[in-house]
């Protein structure tokens, strides 16, 4: 009669952050988030402009349109020192993987998502400011046109793009 001994059960993998390819939006801003709070903005500017092309086990591949080559070639340089933040961030060695990309791919970078929210955050405050009804009741008193619209308002801070951290360093700084 054979032994029914327990089979050992295979080792259990770290967990990491990874998840689905659409929560790894959320680790890439966490990744900016933790550079600018090393005062590394120079670094977590390239890896904004860095479109996440891939991502497994191990390794992350981001491309760069043409019109990026100089924020590809700071990723390139501080390589290194970006996959150690990440490989923090996810737990686990993680190595990134830096290519070019044809500028009408359609995955985009955090910073053209940001730049593509703000230009419709402007666009919404022109067009209810033109469709105000104060405004429309002025200009048919005053028999008056809409020179210019200036939106004073400052721009939202994307969520992960806060300074916080560079607010909770030296006071006197």
């Amino acid at each position: 009669m054979a032994s029914m001994a327990p089979r050992p059960e295979p080792a259990a993998q770290p967990a990491t952050k990874l998840g689905p390819p659409a929560n790894f939006d959320a680790v890439w801003r966490e990744l900016v988030a933790a550079l600018r709070g090393q005062k590394r903005e120079l670094l977590a500017s390239a890896m904004a402009h860095g479109r996440v092309l891939a991502v497994s086990t191990g390794r992350v591949r981001i491309g760069y349109a043409p019109d990026c080559g100089m924020f590809r070639r700071q990723a390139e340089r501080m390589q290194k020192d970006a996959e150690a933040v990440l490989s923090t961030i996810l737990g686990e060695p993680t190595t990134l993987s830096i290519e070019g990309v044809s500028a009408d791919d359609e995955v985009r970078s955090i910073a053209e998502a940001e730049s593509e929210r703000q230009r419709e955050r402007e666009a919404r405050i022109l067009r209810e400011a033109r469709e105000c009804p104060a405004v429309l009741a002025a200009m048919r008193i005053f028999q008056g046109t809409i020179e210019q619209i200036r939106v004073l308002e400052p721009p939202e801070e994307p969520e992960g793009f806060s300074d916080e951290a560079e607010e909770a360093g030296d006071p006197e700084a």
